[in-house]
């Protein structure tokens, strides 16, 4: 097993490595969040900063889109990405989940699980199991010959994670898959890593156990270090030192303050403990990908998309004061290439709508006797319609069983309200016809995980009314292939406009692309493609967030086709701008 190499260990005051003391000074970067054409430059920010490791998760639900379909090519060639950070002199530690939570929709758990009506992740039912181990079985070969001790830079795996804040734990669930990690040809360190208030019942493992901390909270650090008393002669590890946080509709922006980060970090680094800055750089939830959270305010927000994280190194890739504190705390050296690492943007300028098309144009419909969710129609995300004839009703409004209004409103369409249905009532004879647009705004994917399944679930019950046909179901995944197939294009005529719609226009690039950031001027909320790709969400009337972070490896020279689908609210223009708006 490579000689000398003999891998990370944990026992004494330090970890070593190969028998030579080794501090982890690592920074959370995910390749599934950059461009692949950036890679390279994002991790030269981790080595310029001083640090020689990076902390990678890997999302199921990127990998495995369709169950038995695996992905590990192009953009999510993690092989390939960890090979450019070995050549670069970086180790990794490597958190393959199947369960990663990272504001990642259901925390990167494939929602075709949600088709078996008696799902029980994250615990050892048959079905979980069996699904885990079908992934598992082409992930971890691709893992085995990285580690370290094989001569690749894998150090360390963790094993799931943050199982100490899930709500409905199983206890024979982390040796399983500790078991099955080990079957599969994986024996560097294994490591689990929990919050400071679960530290203490996290560990069902023999394992390396770690700690998360944010930037403000000396008791929450003090909780951490409490860790060395359950671990006396170990040294210690802060997985997850919050450099930042992230955004949610709705809400400000998550600021951290510099000097309290700094102040901590001091702290961290004169108790002698290895640290992973989370995130160091946190890149974007392009596509639908965004998770969402319930215990942060109390009820559901969901996560914008972009993952800046108010991180040492931005969204765009360029590097912060946070960066320099690291830097300036690890006593390292300017280097002369450091000008080169700077991202310029460019504001290309403002491009009207030149074409739209109703939603309900692009989609192909389907009769059902009863309303079922998304994932039982092989839909993981974007919108679907449920359409359904009712008698009149005489006295009272329909409602269903969350209490949402169907108002009796006489061809005016009700604007679009984000978690809530999508209604339109149209008045036709002696009955109505109720279409139902919902949206998959992001899975929840922290702490409590049941009950995520999108779309309509069950029929509404009505109140003086009863149903007078079957349903009629449209799915709008607005994937690539749907995308790229639309043909019913009109000129746009905001007067003719009957939302929601998609929209598009034509960005002509004469020079090389670079980055820009997309603002949406005058519109409300949707989502935009960019040469058939899923760039992301905005939500302009709620914020923070303003603008979309296009990169230049998304463009190119020539004309490039930006659709955008809108819900709520008509503009006439969109603009690429050369700054960011995050609130």
């Amino acid at each position: 097993m490579g000689g000398e190499k003999v891998g990370l260990t944990a026992d004494g005051d330090t970890f070593k490595l190969d028998g030579k003391d080794f501090r982890i000074l690592s920074g959370a970067i995910h390749y599934f969040r950059i461009p692949k054409q950036s890679w390279k430059h994002r991790l030269q920010s981790v080595v310029d900063c001083g640090l020689n490791t990076i902390d990678v998760y890997i999302p199921w639900n990127l990998h495995e889109k369709e169950r038995g379909n695996f992905d590990f090519a192009g953009e999510l060639d993690l092989v390939e990405f960890f090979t450019i950070a070995a050549e670069m002199g970086l180790k990794v530690l490597c958190r393959p989940g199947p369960y990663i939570c990272s504001e990642w929709d259901w925390g990167g758990l494939p929602s075709w699980l949600l088709k078996d009506p008696k799902m029980h992740i994250r615990s050892n039912y048959c079905g979980y199991q069996a699904a885990v181990s079908s992934y598992f079985s082409k992930l971890l070969p691709l893992l085995a010959p990285l580690q370290h001790s094989n001569g690749g830079p894998i150090i360390a795996f963790q094993v799931e994670n943050e199982y100490g804040d899930y709500v409905d734990k199983d206890n024979e669930h982390l040796p399983w898959l500790a078991d099955l990690m080990k079957s599969h040809g994986l024996f560097e360190l294994f490591f689990i890593s929990d919050g400071g208030h679960t530290i203490r019942k996290a560990n069902m493992l023999k394992v390396r156990s770690t700690a998360q901390l944010n930037s403000g909270s000396f008791q929450l650090l003090a909780k951490a270090f409490s860790l060395k008393s359950l671990q006396p002669n170990k040294p210690m590890l802060v997985t997850e030192f919050w450099a930042g946080w992230f955004d949610y509709w709705g809400h400000g922006r998550n600021l951290l303050n510099n000097e309290v980060f700094e102040k901590t970090l001091k702290e961290i680094l004169k108790r002698g403990a290895s640290v992973n800055f989370y995130m160091f750089h946190g890149g974007t939830n392009f596509g639908f990908m965004n998770g969402a959270i319930e215990l942060e305010k109390g009820y559901y927000t969901a996560d914008v998309t972009s993952y800046d994280y108010d991180c040492p190194v931005d969204e765009s890739g360029n590097r912060t004061e946070k960066w320099e504190i690291i830097r300036r705390c690890l006593n390292v050296q300017k280097t002369s290439s450091e000008n080169v690492y700077k991202n310029e943007a460019e504001p290309y300028g403002e491009f009207e709508a030149e074409k739209m098309v109703k939603l309900c144009e692009i989609g192909i419909s389907k009769e059902f006797d009863e309303p079922t969710n998304m994932e039982n129609l092989d839909q993981a995300f974007g919108y679907t319609s449920y359409s359904v004839f009712i008698a009149q009703p005489e006295q009272e409004p329909v409602k269903n069983e969350k209490e949402e209004k169907i108002e009796d409103i006489e061809d005016e369409p009700i604007s679009p309200v984000f978690f809530k249905n999508l209604l339109k009532s149209i008045r036709e004879k002696r009955s109505f016809l109720v279409e139902f647009l919902i949206e998959n705004p992001g899975r929840v994917n922290f702490s409590n995980l049941k009950d995520q399944r999108m779309g309509m679930i069950s029929a509404p019950k009505l109140v003086g009314a009863s149903y007078t046909s079957s349903w009629n179901i449209c799915c709008y995944p607005l994937d690539k292939n749907q995308i790229s197939s639309i043909t019913a294009w009109t000129n746009y005529l905001q007067t003719a406009a009957v939302l929601p719609a998609l929209f598009k226009t034509t960005v002509k690039i004469l020079d090389y692309p670079k980055d820009t950031f997309i603002l949406m001027h005058g519109w409300s909320k949707g989502v935009i493609f960019v040469n058939g790709r899923n760039l992301g969400r905005y939500w302009v009337t709620k914020g923070p967030q303003k603008t979309l972070y296009l990169p230049a490896s998304w463009l190119i020279k020539g004309e490039n086709e930006i659709i955008w689908l809108e819900e709520e609210q008509l503009g006439m223009s969109i603009e690429l701008v050369s700054s960011p708006d995050l609130g």
